[in-house]
């Protein structure tokens, strides 16, 4: 058997640009390059895969992508089809390998593109998220960690640029040396061909990050942020209507028929380019989750009543320290 290790890149859409739909899926995230080294089962390099590909949905760079990956509008234009790459990607991969990723998207935009294209999904083997691994060796399980956290954790030295699909696959891979593969397989208790992850407490199911959106209003026509499928079976859902706790987090309650209810909880923030991120966490939501959610909402608007009070405190303070002068004054 062998391990692929594997990273892409993807373009997203630009404000003006429209993604096509097709075979049920709208391309919000288009393979641009696929990176991937194969090791065998004693972690040994045997061979490595990289192309560039040709889209057919976003056809121009977003200028955040370009600037994040360094791939240009003339690079994907020489680049081969999406068809022709995979094709050779299997050929890579041989037939007894399981992929190992660093996080959820990639497998996830993996099998988004394939069926819009219309291909084939069921030669994916089982696919093991090595943040996970990483996270339970090291005893750094508060939270989710950057391929370049664990690259520094490790003392591994970065020459080359990470957010190249082949260098972070090589560097992924030189991680992978310093882990246990075969225990963390075994030991990690997650679905290996499902994007979920379960927590102790607070029944998240999917933590995902959507960056470089270019306005706010932008993130309420994207479906993958405020209409996801089922984290369960990948079914459309139903949802209720989003309720906005404060100015950047919003719960939106949704059901599957098949796996019951849900809470997506978006967490919006405004970066320094001037453009918009959303942590997207999904819950299971069971009484235990309903609990721990409104808990939560309680302590922010204790913190929001908290902080009024001692604004206004301050400024009565201030009011009469001005009178005080003013009365001196006189």
């Amino acid at each position: 058997m062998n391990y692929i290790v594997l990273d892409m890149e993807w373009n997203q859409p630009g404000y003006a640009d429209t993604a096509l739909c097709r075979n049920g899926v709208c391309m919000k995230n288009e393979i641009i390059q696929i990176g991937a080294v194969k090791l065998s089962e004693d972690k040994e390099k045997t061979g490595v895969f990289e192309c560039i590909i040709k889209p057919v949905s976003l056809t121009s760079m977003n200028r955040m992508i370009k600037q994040l990956t360094g791939i240009t509008d003339e690079m994907i234009d020489k680049g081969e089809s999406f068809e022709s790459a995979i094709s050779r990607f299997r050929d890579f991969c041989g037939d007894d390998f399981v992929i190992l990723i660093w996080g959820y998207d990639d497998i996830r935009i993996l099998k988004s593109n394939l069926m819009f294209h219309g291909l084939d999904t069921s030669w994916l083997p089982a696919n093991y998220n090595l943040q996970m691994i990483f996270a339970h060796q090291t005893g750094l399980e508060k939270r989710q960690y950057s391929l370049s956290f664990a690259l520094e954790h490790f003392e591994i030295e970065i020459d080359e640029k990470l957010h190249d699909a082949l260098n972070d696959a090589e560097y992924t891979a030189m991680v992978c040396e310093k882990l246990d593969l075969v225990e963390g397989i075994k030991n990690i208790k997650f679905m290996p061909s499902n994007e979920t992850t379960k927590t102790k407490n607070t029944n998240v199911l999917i933590k995902r990050k959507f960056r470089y959106i270019r306005r706010r209003d932008d993130i309420w026509q994207n479906g993958f942020i405020v209409r996801p499928v089922c984290p369960c079976c990948g079914e459309k859902m139903t949802y209720d209507k989003p309720k906005r706790i404060g100015l950047w987090r919003v719960n939106i309650e949704s059901h599957c028929e098949k796996d019951g209810d849900f809470m997506i909880v978006l967490k919006i923030a405004e970066t320094p380019q001037e453009t918009f991120s959303v942590n997207q966490q999904i819950y299971v939501l069971d009484e235990a989750a309903r609990e721990y959610l409104e808990g939560k909402k309680t302590k922010r608007h204790n913190r929001k009543r908290t902080s009024s009070r001692s604004k206004k405190k301050t400024d009565d303070v201030k009011e009469s320290v001005q009178e005080n002068r003013t009365d001196e004054q006189i």
